[in-house]
């Protein structure tokens, strides 16, 4: 890991920007300057910005295939809104086995890391991903007008 952070560091002071895994560029403009706060903080943010903004960039493409996805389904569940690593949705009870399959398979499938994008559950110490009932009643979604789903990536 420190290698990986020391050549973010070394990256950015050789071409002024710092790159996520995707291309998108960050410029890095104190990476040389001899003010010591200003350079550390721009040394910090040339080590965060290809993890920090891959992270970003993921969510992002999730977020773009889940809501084609369901315009494709013609479900009526609505992507209401996106926080970090979060998608939340607006899910008619009788949609939410569906989406949820849909928005796990959408979310998993973004990106082949050699660390998973699959967290372990606390619920599920052996790595057994808890079923969307399971998660449904964890973040206390019930029955209504309409349930809330939380996918996160």
């Amino acid at each position: 890991m420190r290698a990986f952070l020391d050549q973010s560091v070394a990256s950015a002071r050789e071409s002024g920007y710092a790159v996520t895994m995707y291309g998108r560029k960050r410029r890095i403009k104190d990476i040389g300057s001899s003010n010591f706060q200003l350079r550390s903080f721009a040394e910090r943010t040339a080590m965060n910005h290809p993890m920090q903004g891959t992270a970003a960039d993921i969510i992002k493409i999730a977020m773009v295939r889940v809501e084609r996805s369901l315009r494709e389904e013609g479900l009526r569940a609505k992507l209401v809104l996106q926080i970090h690593d979060e998608l939340d949705l607006e899910v008619p009870d009788d949609e939410v086995t569906a989406v949820s399959q849909l928005v796990e398979q959408a979310m998993e499938g973004v990106v082949e890391l050699l660390v998973p994008l699959r967290p372990r559950s606390p619920s599920a110490p052996t790595g057994r991903r808890p079923s969307s009932g399971e998660l449904r009643r964890a973040h206390g979604i019930a029955g209504g007008k309409g349930a809330r789903l939380v996918a996160v990536g």
